[in-house]
């Protein structure tokens, strides 16, 4: 392959054709996600840092960085385990998951996605009669982006230091975008619930 952009847009039946065994592509695929979500963190936190956004006044930042803040081993196997069941389920269905529950628990927060955000993040392999039938918004690669920014956060568990520098940046650049602390909060509650319903009896 020439560069890692063809390699990780590789398809299943890519890799049949190649004659990969289905159990090497399986560790493939999984390698390749993890890759993209390291490449998603660095980038974006390298963006935000380079960007140096300050929050908006009154917006506030968490700066908790006691013991209890950090994680022990056994919680980041277990976050670990489920993101990888996540990843089994599909990041973007996950992601469209997430963003019905947080929809329905704050619906004005459909103001945030416009027209234009949606054709920007609009996946054309999506069905179209389907997806424009819901009246939330449509925007499966940002969906997609936003789970893979929460795999990139799993990641960043066994850098714990830079993971909240990077958080703390992205906050702040989301605040322009007319992001409140309430809408975070309900995210966080929406995710609890989609972790809920994805994970079953391994929640």
């Amino acid at each position: 392959f020439d560069d890692m952009e063809t390699l990780i847009s590789m398809t299943d039946n890519d890799m049949k054709d190649l004659g990969i065994p289905r159990g090497h592509a399986a560790k493939l695929r999984k390698s390749l996600r993890a890759f993209d979500c390291r490449r998603t963190y660095c980038s974006d936190y390298s963006n935000a840092v380079q960007q140096q956004i300050e929050p908006e006044p009154g917006f506030k930042v968490s700066t908790c960085t006691g013991a209890s803040a950090v994680p022990s081993v056994e919680e980041k196997s277990a976050v670990e385990r489920s993101w990888a069941r996540i990843q089994d389920i599909g990041v973007t269905h996950f992601g469209e998951m997430l963003f019905e529950e947080f929809f329905r628990q704050i619906p004005e927060t459909m103001a945030l996605f416009p027209a234009e955000v949606c054709d920007k993040y609009w996946d054309w392999t999506v069905d179209v009669r389907h997806a424009t039938s819901r009246k939330a918004p449509v925007a499966p690669l940002l969906y997609a982006k936003v789970t893979n920014l929460i795999g990139a956060s799993v990641i960043g568990l066994h850098d714990s230091q830079c993971l909240v520098q990077a958080l703390v940046r992205l906050g702040a650049r989301h605040a322009t975008y007319g992001v409140k602390e309430v809408h975070l909060g309900t995210l966080a509650k929406a995710l609890i619930e989609t972790l809920r319903t994805c994970l079953g009896e391994n929640f």
